[in-house]
């Protein structure tokens, strides 16, 4: 992505990543805004290495219903769960 822009100033990496229209990610449970499009090298170097960086940037999809977390059964617990007295 060409106009992706990186630089570290103060041991802190700003990344500067243009925003674009929301499309579906691949299950569509978001809407990718901004991304990388996988690994990309920067113009960056940290301790003498160029830096690599891999950015996405999402929205929740409005017409994805939002799952609820279940509670973890006392099986998946493992050694974790409460032992009966």
């Amino acid at each position: 992505m060409s106009s992706l822009k990186a630089k570290l100033t103060d041991n802190v990496l700003k990344i500067y990543l243009p925003l674009r229209e929301p499309k579906p990610s691949a299950s569509g449970k978001n809407l990718v805004i901004a991304t990388t499009m996988g690994c990309t090298r920067l113009e960056v170097e940290y301790q003498g290495q160029q830096v690599l960086l891999n950015a996405n940037a999402m929205i929740r999809n409005s017409e994805h219903p939002v799952e609820k977390k279940q509670e973890p059964s006392k099986k998946t617990l493992g050694s974790r769960a409460a032992k009966p007295k």
